[in-house]
């Protein structure tokens, strides 16, 4: 196992409450207790607030609340269902299925306006590579982990090889884990815990739905 210290330990037993709350300066959705529910008004306030700020990130602290919250789900629906989830869809229920978004941030608030947010009857299936290339695909994550927990029922991700610890460290076709430590930190430590956090979550997306 990974020593007592390390970052990939830590993920496994940090809490978010554990990382400071973001400063004044912060202007985007806080989450306060993090523990708080997630709740549709919420999620609705970082679609906006990455609408009109792509590039100031989710704090750490609110990010790993989510990541928490979808690792339960996943938890949950791994022991229910095992490695290949299940959609089951009734009458007035449509499922969008999305390919590769790459870190397009754009592209997925795109999709969002033209097709309608994530709720229990306009779910979303995401076909896995939401990492690596672009640059953006942290807040990609937080947007899809929010609608999860907000309803469950309503998100899907599958693992596509790119959620994957060592194409995200190849410079040449990766990047999401130099995207990840250029947000939150590269000697700070929360850097590295934050993408154990995110590796996490790659090992507990079904193969297939």
């Amino acid at each position: 196992g990974a020593p007592a210290s390390s970052p990939k330990a830590r993920a496994a037993t940090l809490h978010a409450g554990e990382l400071p709350a973001p400063g004044p300066g912060y202007t985007g959705p806080r989450l306060e207790p993090v523990d708080a529910p997630i709740t549709l008004e919420w999620a609705m306030s970082l679609v906006w607030h990455f609408q009109r700020n792509p590039h100031v990130p989710l704090p750490a602290r609110y990010l790993c609340r989510l990541i928490d919250e979808a690792e339960r789900i996943l938890d949950a629906r791994e022991d229910a269902e095992g490695a290949v989830h299940k959609i089951t869809l009734q009458g007035g229920t449509s499922v969008n299925i999305v390919g590769d978004t790459h870190g397009q941030l754009q592209d997925v608030l795109w999709i969002f306006y033209k097709l309608g947010v994530p709720s229990p009857a306009n779910r979303y299936l995401f076909n896995g590579d939401v990492c690596d290339r672009g640059t953006l695909a942290c807040e990609i994550w937080a947007l899809l982990f929010s609608f999860m927990a907000v309803w469950p029922e309503s998100m899907h991700v599958q693992r596509g090889n790119h959620e994957d610890r060592l194409l995200n460290m190849d410079m040449h076709c990766g990047g999401f884990y130099d995207e990840v430590l250029s947000k939150y930190g590269r000697h700070s430590g929360t850097g590295a815990l934050v993408y154990e956090k995110f590796a996490r979550i790659f090992a507990r997306l079904p193969l297939a739905t």
